[in-house]
């Protein structure tokens, strides 16, 4: 794993760029429920559609991971554009509403790389933690939302230093 250039977060999780076994680690760490929640569906997809969901990422975008004793949460950020990037984030039911997904958060929309950048998240209804994920991100950077029918369209807009 190589360090990310911020500092870590207050939760005590160290932040780093994520490999394909710490992708592995998170995803069986997160129930059923959890996997609908984040892919938008009722019930959850198959193990191995999760995991060649998150691999494409990996592959073509940025995965951070946070990590204590092991693996606990990931943050996605795949690019889909001229300096637009769709954003996507799993936490670990355990270590849920623990501030781990605010931090990876943060790591991204700190990142200089992202500076400029229009950076999307689609949230469904009635995933009640994503929408505070990013109601947290808008005390640090300007949001838009756009209600579509499956949930709520999150325009996150990181600026550079003025």
């Amino acid at each position: 794993m190589t360090a990310v250039d911020v500092r870590p977060p207050q939760v005590g999780h160290r932040i780093t760029t994520a490999s394909w076994p710490d992708v592995v680690a998170v995803v069986d760490l997160c129930s059923p429920e959890a996997l609908a929640a984040r892919f938008l569906g009722a019930v959850a997809p198959p193990r191995a559609e999760v995991l060649a969901r998150l691999a494409r990422t990996l592959r073509e975008g940025r995965t951070l991971v946070a990590s204590a004793a092991h693996p606990v949460g990931l943050f996605g950020v795949h690019p889909d554009g001229e300096r637009r990037a769709e954003l996507c984030a799993l936490v670990a039911d355990a270590h849920q509403a623990r501030g781990v997904g605010a931090a990876l958060l943060a790591a991204v929309l700190g990142a200089p790389r992202y500076r400029e950048w229009t950076l999307h998240a689609l949230v469904g209804h009635g995933n009640v933690a994503a929408h505070g994920l990013v109601r947290t991100a808008a005390r640090r950077v300007p949001v838009t939302r756009h209600r579509v029918a499956d949930g709520v369209e999150y325009v996150l807009h990181p600026r550079g230093p003025a």
